[in-house]
């Protein structure tokens, strides 16, 4: 399916609102265009950033397609990578593999519509983005950013996330915040943990 479905998106065509930000972008330039989505459409820093770089801009239809690719083994690596992290220590690779595509083949069977997951970039790249830097978000969380005693790379990383995640839709921005709050009710009133400025940034 994961093939299948990398296949399908070099037949995408752009449409709607695809036009509307790489005409745009064309017409006023990037900062330009990023600001005025921000005031008078969205209040979204991030998504509109990605859609105001298509490569319509440049009329490359074939880069314009690699994004659903990209878009699709993101999300398969999210949940790869969540697998991994839970189950390493318990099952085998192959194993892992396994659960990951049934995990895989059940969320593309559910999903409400497809074709905006991955191919209508106009609204893919407003939810999908954000969902699989969401379950980076967590994993890094959970395995990366236990102890916040020092600066490291991985916090840089969970800031770069937030910050992304926040800008791309409403709706994973609260999620997130509602990850990191119980991470942070969970140290500090059960683990009993000094409670760090950095998640206070976060």
């Amino acid at each position: 399916i994961l093939v299948t479905l990398s296949y399908i998106a070099f037949f995408n065509f752009p449409s709607a609102d695809d036009f509307c930000y790489a005409s745009t972008t064309k017409q006023v330039g990037l900062l330009q265009a990023q600001y005025n989505w921000y005031k008078d459409w969205s209040g979204r820093y991030f998504s509109t950033f990605l859609l105001c770089v298509s490569p319509l801009v440049k009329n490359n239809l074939f880069l314009f397609r690699l994004q659903s690719v990209a878009l699709i083994i993101g999300f398969y690596g999210a949940i790869w990578l969540s697998v991994k992290n839970i189950a390493s220590k318990y099952i085998t690779s192959l194993d892992i593999w396994g659960i990951v595509s049934i995990l895989f083949v059940f969320l593309i069977n559910n999903m409400v519509s497809v074709n905006e997951a991955f191919y209508w970039l106009a609204g893919a790249l407003n939810y999908t983005p954000a969902f699989i830097m969401l379950v980076l978000f967590v994993n890094v969380l959970f395995t990366k950013m236990i102890d916040f005693s020092k600066i490291n790379t991985w916090n840089y990383v969970a800031f770069t996330l937030v910050f992304c995640i926040s800008g791309n839709n409403e709706i994973t921005m609260l999620i997130n915040f509602s990850v990191l709050s119980l991470y942070i009710f969970y140290i500090y009133f059960f683990n009993r943990e000094k409670l760090n400025w950095m998640y206070i940034i976060l």
